[in-house]
């Protein structure tokens, strides 16, 4: 599934191979949400949100609706989250500044 993911992201996303394949590595860093993202590849939709990861009280889902982001986009947060709790929940309360 990986090849047809970094295909995902350089095809529809238009990610350089490079960026591809960063966000592939970020991805995959937590198994339990590389396996939600991979869900959500295959099918194109969200898992239950009754059944959905949170990390620090966000789901991807929420996330992608709460934000103009991808879905993919929505995982890495999910992934920040982990990594950089702090920085990347005062982004979050900001609104996600892109400056």
């Amino acid at each position: 599934m990986e090849k047809e993911i970094l295909n995902y992201l350089k095809a529809d996303l238009k990610c350089s191979e490079k960026v591809a394949a960063n966000n592939l590595k970020r991805l995959s860093q937590f198994k339990d949400i590389f396996d939600e993202f991979c869900y959500w590849f295959a099918n194109k939709k969200f898992v239950n949100k009754k059944a959905a990861l949170k990390v620090e009280g966000y789901s991807a889902e929420e996330l992608h609706d709460k934000f103009p982001i991808f879905e993919v986009g929505a995982f890495n947060l999910l992934v920040s989250l982990r990594t950089n709790r702090e920085t990347t929940l005062d982004y979050i309360n900001k609104g996600l500044p892109l400056y």
